[in-house]
């Protein structure tokens, strides 16, 4: 009896009479150390077969599964070196998973690799190790482990060229993900021999996605080699031409999963891709192909998902080539040319769709039919067209038709007549978008009754008419209100801002409301984006905005009053604040120095008086405007002002009533492009510190009292566009990059664009985005300046405007000046210059002003440009502008007069 009990003893079969097997759970225990954040919830003592994370065979009592994810953190555990020993004992496991640990392999003495113990390990099916900091060493220490099915080691640290000989012995494998990492190339044959790679035969699944693979290993992707694979994916990499440079497409008969979106490739579908009759999904988008869509993809009848957005593809509105496709039920094809269909057939559908979304990259003249196989669609969840001329009603009634319809888009498509309801409730509809259309009319009162879960309802840039109705305020779910941009008048509904709203963003510029902004019993938490600027508000600021979340506010061209509240200061979170070209008066409080967050304030074009207030804390400022007030007084000397890590990117305290000299600490705002001084009571030299500032693009100090010479160093600034800086166009042109925190699905990125107004070829203009990034430019004119024009301006080769003119410059015109090869103004009119005009000025070709009236000069004058003798990129800007007033005017005619 006791030679049996050691007998049993020394096989483990004792241990596994309480539940798991002692040595396992010792096992265990000692990994718990390792992994417990968040900590664990095994307790020594108790059945390891009932932890959470572990699985147990039910017969044996043998850990089969072991799932430690996401179970450490290396700021509270610290770094964590892999020893395979302390897994040896798990001699039946199947499944390991340790995803997401930052687990680092095998870097200490006397720690083991996988290598060890894969002959213990003769079960092992699934081991998933994505997501830690392995190396490319750690695919030769899995070579032992035969039974594997799934090896999965995506966002490691693999890199450069990976050795697939190493995964060569792992016979059953039929999915491998190496996701996420850093491979550039798979060695697939060793030395010159290429008849038999190393893949195994039996994968199914193979996922390179999000690496840095170039075409060198397209080669290397010989697709017969792959006889069972059903899974491909090759998005993300830096794969660039035609698909063909991979061979034996025709061979994947049985491939499911096909996913090249966000490379580069071009040209069009081979047709070597027909003979993937088994494709379910397919993914294509972010290239570059070019062609039919419904031409190349009519063969692919198995298809289920279909995504080609982001392309150049021509698509056929009618979608007749995909009539046999009784399984497709996604198409998503943004981003593409639209095009009539040259032959347009009725068809009756096989498939059903649950989403279709198109829109078109290309303007055209002609109109498109709206797609009759819609008529046959009844499962739909989301439509989306944008960028497609239908001039046609909204076609409501495929919200009749499709009772399970969440999103409904029809964006810029020329859609004109009324908004006509359903006649029936549809409360799983969460958006309705119909902005930027011809739609006419009231919006109905009873939107909240047919819609009453909306979340999203956007009509802005139209033609609508009529109040906003109040029945906006019983939609409990509504987070976005967009009604811009129409001729709507009378007030904000009252209970458009109920309690129990939880509206994050409403939009109702540049309409006919008046009134008072909101109800001062209003209850606004939730409210992130506030614009409602462009209207005829009068009144104050109202109390209710305090208790809200804004990050952006636009309040500007109306007709407010009175004074800034200091509650403003509590609004922590706001990033845009626009208060422009109102009747707001007093002193900007102390308060808004509280404002850490924000980034443009507007508060141009009131009668606000005293100062901006001392705010060093306010780092994040990049945009102020505080022109045509009556701001006063002197700017300190001491620079409390601006901190010296000041961010500002423009600055303009233009007409207003300072005075005193030009503070030397203006130097330190390094960031500065713009700077705009001009139109107030400036007096005493320019000063030298100016020309420390080597990002300026725009100086406009004129109509002030500055006095003495022209410092000669302003030739130092660099005066690069604003596009040449790296970085800078997108402060411009895109509007700001500001992006909040909001889990609603409200557009979090602010979009504010940059404006300034600047005085070239004799007239001042308004510049914005683009155009404003393009341009350099120097305002000098409307003072007191003295002495010879420094030679060395000559120097800023780059400036597109100089405007001296209306000074006490004496000498002659620097000869220098022929090298402003891209100036386009020169004004040096109305001073005291003597001499001739350089001949040289005559090769100044861009130059389309130029004047010197009110001098003693002598001499023959300038040669006179011609007029389109401009930038490039004002002319290409000037053309554009062109084409959109004569396409403009043409449709005009068409809608009113056909």
């Amino acid at each position: 009896m006791a030679m049996a009990l050691i007998s049993l003893q020394q096989l483990g079969l004792l241990w596994f009479c309480d539940g798991c097997w002692e040595q396992e759970r010792i096992a265990l225990l000692k990994l718990k150390a390792s992994f417990s954040f968040p900590p664990l919830s095994w307790v020594e003592g108790s059945d390891c077969c009932g932890w959470e994370l572990v699985e147990c065979n039910n017969i044996t009592g043998r850990v089969i599964s072991l799932n430690l994810t996401h179970r450490r953190d290396d700021w509270n555990l610290g770094k964590w070196y892999l020893n395979a020993a302390d897994f040896l004992v798990f001699e039946d496991l199947k499944i390991l998973n340790l995803s997401s640990n930052s687990i680092h392999c095998c870097g200490q003495n006397q720690v083991q690799g996988f290598e060890t113990i894969s002959s213990n390990w003769s079960n092992l099916e699934i081991l998933d190790l994505g997501g830690n900091n392995f190396t490319n060493n750690i695919l030769s220490s899995l070579t032992g482990f035969s039974s594997l099915n799934v090896l999965l080691l995506n966002n490691n640290g693999l890199e450069g060229t990976i050795n697939v000989r190493d995964i060569n012995n792992l016979f059953g494998l039929k999915e491998l993900n190496l996701n996420e990492n850093k491979i550039e190339h798979l060695q697939v044959f060793e030395g010159t021999n290429e008849t038999q790679p190393w893949w195994p035969s039996t994968l199914e699944v193979l996922e390179l996605s999000y690496n840095t693979l170039n075409n060198d290993v397209l080669s290397s992707m010989i697709l017969s080699k792959f006889p069972s694979l059903k899974s491909l994916d090759l998005k993300g990499n830096l794969l660039q031409g035609s698909v063909d440079i991979i061979s034996g497409w025709s061979n994947l008969k049985y491939l499911e999963e096909l996913h090249l979106r966000h490379n580069n490739f071009s040209g069009t579908i081979p047709q070597s891709f027909g003979n993937m009759t088994s494709l379910r999904v397919l993914d294509i988008s972010r290239n570059k192909f070019i062609g039919n869509i419904g031409t190349a993809l009519a063969s692919f009848t198995s298809l289920e998902y279909l995504c080609f957005s982001y392309n150049q593809f021509e698509v056929p509105i009618s979608f007749a080539s995909f009539a046999n496709h009784s399984n497709l039920q996604f198409i998503y094809g943004v981003e593409n040319k639209v095009i009539p269909d040259p032959n347009p057939t009725l068809f009756h559908p096989k498939f059903q769709l649950q989403v279709f979304s198109l829109s078109s990259t290309i303007k055209t003249n002609t109109t498109l039919s709206f797609p009759n196989f819609f008529l046959y669609q009844y499962n739909l969840t989301r439509v989306h067209f944008t960028n497609c001329k239908f001039q046609a009603e909204i076609p409501t009634w495929l919200l009749e038709n499709n009772t399970n319809l969440m999103y409904f888009k029809l964006k810029s498509c020329s859609f004109s007549g009324q908004i006509q309801l359903p006649l029936h409730p549809k409360p799983n509809l969460l958006q309705f978008d119909v902005s930027y259309n011809t739609i006419r009319g009231r919006i109905p009162s009873n939107i909240s009754l047919i819609f009453p879960n909306l979340q999203q309802v956007v009509m802005s840039s139209n033609e609508l008419v009529g109040s906003i109705p109040g029945s906006f305020g019983q939609m409990n779910s509504l987070t976005r209100l967009e009604l811009a941009y129409n001729y709507l008048s009378g007030e904000i509904p009252e209970n458009i801002s109920a309690s129990s709203s939880p509206l994050g963003l409403l939009k109702l510029s540049h309409n006919n409301l008046k009134g008072k902004l909101f109800p001062t019993v209003s209850t606004l938490t939730s409210l992130a984006y506030l614009s409602l600027d462009g209207n005829g508000f009068e009144g104050s600021i109202p109390i209710s905005l305090s208790n809200s979340s804004l990050l952006d506010l636009d309040i500007s061209q109306n007709q407010l009053v009175g004074r800034l509240p200091l509650w403003i200061g509590n609004l922590s979170n706001l990033q845009v604040v626009s208060m422009s070209e109102n009747h707001i008066e007093g002193l900007i409080p102390t308060e808004f120095c509280k404002l850490e967050n924000l980034v443009y304030l507007d508060m141009s074009v009131n009668n606000l008086s005293g100062f901006f207030p001392p705010c060093p804390n306010m780092i994040s400022l990049k945009y102020l405007h505080l022109n045509e007030n009556k701001f006063s007084g002197v700017l300190s000397r001491d620079g409390r002002v601006f901190s010296s890590n000041s961010s500002l990117v423009s600055l303009d305290l233009g007409d207003n009533d300072m005075h005193g000299r030009i503070p030397d600490w203006i130097g330190n705002l390094a960031a500065l492009n713009i700077l705009v001084l001009r139109g107030n009571h400036f007096m005493g030299r320019i000063p030298n510190q100016l020309c420390l500032m080597t990002g300026l693009t725009i100086i406009d100090l004129s109509y002030n009292s500055l006095s003495g010479p022209i410092p000669s160093c302003l030739s130092n600034i660099t005066f690069k566009t604003i596009e040449q800086q790296v970085g800078g166009m997108d402060n411009f042109t895109r509007g700001l990059r500001i992006r909040g925190h909001d889990s609603r699905g409200l557009n979090s990125l602010i979009y504010v664009q940059e404006q300034v107004d600047f005085t070239t070829k004799m007239l001042e203009h308004r510049f914005y985005g683009n155009v404003l990034a393009l341009l350099i430019g120097i305002d000098l004119s409307h003072n007191e300046l003295q002495g010879d024009i420094p030679p060395e301006l000559g120097n800023l080769t780059e400036v597109h405007s100089l405007n001296l003119s209306h000074n006490y410059l004496t000498g002659q015109i620097p000869v220098s000046f022929s090298n402003l090869r891209q100036i386009e103004s020169l004004d040096l009119s109305f001073n005291k210059l003597n001499g001739r005009i350089p001949a040289q000025l005559s090769q100044l070709y861009y130059l389309a002003a130029f004047s010197v009236a009110h001098n003693n000069l002598s001499g023959p004058a300038l040669d006179s440009k011609a007029v389109l003798y401009i930038n490039p990129h004002w002319r290409r800007a000037w053309f554009y502008f062109i084409e959109f007033v004569i396409n403009s005017c043409y449709y005009f005619f068409v809608d009113n007069f056909s």
